[in-house]
């Protein structure tokens, strides 16, 4: 998920949990002292300070223990107004944007996206008025395991795996995501019609991955969306003659 979030430049759910937790807090923080919610909450807070405290059990403990997750912790006495609770909702959401990265930084499971990432400040082609198919395809393209993963389109399916070879070409090659891009021989014609701009010759797979999935304009985006759409349909096709 820490994937899809930075990819889509989402928030982290917590946070929306933070937010109502604190916004629910500041409401009855408000209420006046006879007020049977108030005398609830203040003793809460009082068996928090207990060691006997269930934090099950205490939804003020749970809602300490969420700031003290992100090293808020001393914050939650200082929540008087909407403001406040702002504030302390932007510092979670910037902590929980820093552990996706750090998970990201320091995954195996797709070690390329981090160059073709921003990282969270939301990428520039989910702004292209495109079609729904064409981002669906370029997402999976940018966020799959470039070793071991299944690309769907429109009700057909491309599946790669490193440990099997290529059934669309006579190389004996690996079948994997890098070798459908840059290497299959099956599709040299449809790579030098779309992709050919954006390759450098003298380059490794993975390199011409980075540079070809950093999407920095609707032109290269309608490419690669023609490339690969081609590759998939020619795949399922080859697949339904078996």
């Amino acid at each position: 998920m820490h994937y899809i979030r930075l990819e889509l430049g989402l928030n982290h759910i917590e946070c929306v949990v933070l937010k109502r937790m604190l916004m629910w807090y500041l409401k009855i923080r408000r209420m006046g002292a006879e007020r049977l919610p108030k005398i609830c909450l203040e003793r809460l807070l009082e068996l928090n300070m207990m060691p006997t405290n269930k934090v099950k059990y205490n939804w003020v403990s749970q809602l300490n223990q969420k700031l003290s997750s992100a090293g808020l912790e001393d914050e939650l006495h200082r929540v008087e107004t909407k403001g406040d609770v702002i504030r302390l909702v932007e510092k979670y959401k910037r902590n929980k944007l820093l552990i996706d990265i750090n998970r990201v930084l320091n995954s195996r499971y797709n070690g390329l996206f981090q160059h073709i990432s921003s990282l969270g400040t939301g990428e520039l082609y989910l702004n292209y008025d495109k079609n729904i198919w064409k981002m669906r395809l370029i997402s999976q393209l940018r966020l799959a395991q470039p070793n071991f993963c299944s690309i769907y389109h429109k009700g057909c399916v491309a599946k790669f795996s490193r440990e099997e070879i290529c059934m669309l070409c006579n190389q004996l090659a690996e079948n994997s995501l890098l070798h459908a891009l840059f290497g299959c021989p099956t599709f040299e014609v449809s790579r030098r019609m779309y992709l050919v701009e954006y390759l450098q010759e003298d380059q490794g797979y993975e390199e011409k991955y980075k540079n070809l999935l950093f999407i920095d304009s609707p032109t290269k985006l309608d490419k690669i969306f023609a490339y690969f759409s081609s590759y998939i349909k020619y795949g399922q096709f080859v697949i339904d003659l078996e």
